[in-house]
Parts: C-alpha cells; structure tokens; sequence
C-alpha cells in the first residue's frame, strides 16, 4: 500500500503513521487491495481526534471513511479501518450478488440461443446448431439452482450425461461458428474451454466446483444482447426465464433475466426501481456492476441518452450521498446531456469512437477510474455497430475491435 499520511493541528507521530498504516494496510490487503494508494489526515479541533481515509482503487474507485474519537487519534484509526471494513464487505457482496453464479449462468445460457434472432440467411442451420447446445445446457442449468438436487446420488449418472451430450454436441457448434461473428466465436472457445473442465470436477466429486464452473462459463455473453438491435425477440431465452422463479433472484439480477431475454423495457424498469431505492448505499451504487449494465441498455441498446438522467439526479440528490460521488454524477450528467446535444449516437463512425476513446481517457486521473464511464459506453456502442456492419473490413474492421476491446475492458 503506498500511504501518504498528514498532520493538522497538532504534532507528527510515526508510531501514529505506524499504527494507521498496519490497521489500514491490513483492511485493505484482506480484500486484495495492497496495491492501493491511500492518504490519511489526522486533525485535532476543540479536543476531539480525527482521522480521514482516501483510497484510490483500482478495484473499487475511490473510498472515503472518517471517525472521531474524544480519547485518542489511534481510537480513531480504528474506527476508520472498521468503516473501511464495511464498506469493502458490502462492496463485495453487492458484486457477487449482481455477477454472482445464477446470472452470470443465465448470460451464457441465453446468449446461446442469439443465433436464431441473427439475419435469415443462415438463421436455419445456425438454429439446429445451437439448439443442440441449448437444450442440454437448460436441462443442467434447471437443476444446477437446487444445490442438494445438482449433486443427488440418483440423479448423478442424468446430469453427467447432460454433461458429455454438451461436451459432444459443442465441436460442430464451434465449427459452425468459426464462420459467424467474433461475438459468437468467443461464446464457442469459451464454452470448449470450460465444459471439459466442469466434467472433471463433477466425475471427481467436485460438485460444488462444477457447479460453480457452470455458472461461469462466460462472463461477457450480454454483449451478444447488446450488439443486436432491441426490437430483436428472443422467444428461446423468453420462453426459458418464463419457467424460472424470479422471486428467488436478487432485484438487480431479475434485471439481468430481462436483459438476457431481450425484454429491454422491463429491465430498465426493473433496474430504475432498485437503484431508486434507499436498500442500496449511493456511495456503492456508483461502483456496481449492474449499475454499469443499466448504463448500457439505455445506451447502447435502446439508444437513449436521456434516460438515465433522473435516475443519477435522483442519487444525487440523496442526503446520504457523499460528496466525491456527487461531483461523478455530475460528470456522467453533463456528458450525457453533451452527447445527446451533439447527436453522438447518431454517427457510428471509427472517428467518432476515437473521439469518445480520448474524451473518456482525458477524463480518467488513474486507472480504472470511472469518470469517464459514459464516454466509453458510448464509444462502445458505436463500435460495435461498426464491427456487426458487413461493410466495415480489413484495418478499419480491425482498429474496430481493439478500441472496442479497449472500451469494453474500462468498463
């Protein structure tokens, strides 16, 4: 951890530096965040002793925690590395909770089935195709919610036989899509690296381990949804999410369940209402997964700009709300509202992309910094118009694809 430690109001103490950085270093190491930089300040006003912590990380962004203490500043660095404890605890859990297994399982599940939404000319064979992948991935997928039925003694032999009927059915899907788009080539490479994988660990005994496999074959399926335009049905994904029981999800994952089956309104609407509520801390929302996801359907997906707007006023707004994520909402506000002045969404054109790239860049003081956030979800948006347009070839399809996977790596 890099710490910068400053004294106001009263005299240094490196046994007090000492203490901070052990109490905060500790904190931070705990939730993979050594690398971090922090800077402390200790301030002693009118008798009280009080410490603030500022984390820059790549992680999470920024955090911020301050306590007071009337006894003693080392009382204080506890408390701070206690807040700090809590913030990273929630942070986490609000991370898994939005990618956990169930929805990252249903992206890769329904991704699957994007082919029969793909231009009629090769719709039919690319359906049979798939279908073979889709229907055993289901089957798994229906059982793998229940943890005690997943690994069932007289249901075993069924669900390593679902198992190897993907394993066996996915050579001529990687085939067939060698010859459809990158989006779809991942999906297969992904899918021949893993399954073989979640075999071994089921016919060891490992089955929460397969388990976990399957519910993380891919992490990237969403794109397929949002590379295709909105008014795309998806009747497969559709049909399947209709035969799940949502009150079992989280609210931001029944989100991910309506983006992932193409009902586009629901999701955002869905999404709209969690993050509208007091139930998620504002100084969390902003760094959350599902918070980006939500971004990007209004975006890319449904090409609204506008949208989004209230809703981050309305965080904004909140007296809970702390300063430093006041002025990042402000940030992606004024770019939301300049993007829709100057018409961006309209101009799907590598120069523009280049232009929202360098936009965002300018906006980023370290890396993994999210003010420039808005920029790149549009730069991705444009992008992948570009490379889904069967005119875009050669360098220009290839400068296409970098700066996409530029884009979508910031995001």
């Amino acid at each position: 951890m890099n710490l910068r430690v400053f004294f106001r109001h009263m005299e240094s103490s490196v046994p007090l530096a000492e203490h901070a950085r052990t109490k905060i270093g500790d904190c931070l190491a705990k939730y993979g965040l050594a690398a971090a930089d922090a800077q402390v300040t200790f301030v002693v006003e009118l008798g009280i002793y009080e410490a603030r912590c500022h984390v820059n990380s790549h992680v999470w962004g920024v955090l911020d925690a301050g306590a007071r203490d009337s006894h003693s500043m080392y009382a204080a660095v506890d408390k701070v590395a206690g807040k700090l404890d809590e913030q990273l605890r929630r942070l986490k859990e609000q991370s898994t909770s939005n990618r956990g297994a169930r929805t990252g399982t249903l992206m890769t599940l329904l991704v699957l089935a994007c082919a029969l939404i793909s231009p009629p000319a090769r719709a039919e064979t690319t359906a049979a195709v798939m279908q073979r992948v889709f229907d055993p991935m289901s089957a798994l997928l229906a059982t793998s919610f229940d943890r005690e039925a997943f690994s069932a003694v007289d249901s075993r032999a069924a669900t390593l036989a679902r198992m190897k009927e993907l394993q066996a059915n996915l050579g001529a899907f990687e085939t067939h899509m060698k010859t459809q788009n990158r989006t779809f080539q991942f999906v297969a490479e992904s899918l021949a690296r893993d399954v073989p994988a979640m075999i071994e660990r089921f016919e060891r005994g490992a089955y929460e381990e397969a388990r976990f496999t399957l519910h993380s074959l891919t992490d990237n399926c969403i794109a397929c949804h949002s590379s295709l335009p909105s008014d795309k049905k998806f009747p497969a994904g559709e049909a399947f999410v209709g035969k799940v029981d949502a009150a079992k999800f989280a609210p931001f994952a029944q989100a991910h369940l309506f983006v992932m089956s193409r009902q586009f309104d629901r999701a955002l609407a869905e999404y709209e209402e969690v993050l509208s509520s007091r139930a998620v801390d504002p100084s969390v929302i902003v760094l959350l997964g599902a918070f980006t996801d939500y971004l990007r359907v209004s975006i890319e997906v449904k090409n609204d700009l506008k949208r989004p707007i209230p809703v981050l006023e309305a965080i904004k707004k909140r007296p809970s709300t702390m300063q430093h994520v006041r002025e990042q909402l402000d940030k992606w506000i004024a770019a939301l509202r300049q993007l829709e002045k100057d018409k961006t969404m309209e101009k799907p054109t590598l120069a523009e992309a280049r232009k929202l790239m360098a936009a965002g860049d300018a906006q980023m003081e370290f890396v993994r910094d999210r003010d420039g956030m808005i920029h790149f979800i549009a730069a991705e948006a444009l992008l992948t118009r570009i490379v889904n347009d069967q005119k875009t070839k050669g360098d220009q399809l290839g400068e296409a694809y970098y700066l996409l996977g530029l884009a979508s790596d910031l995001l």
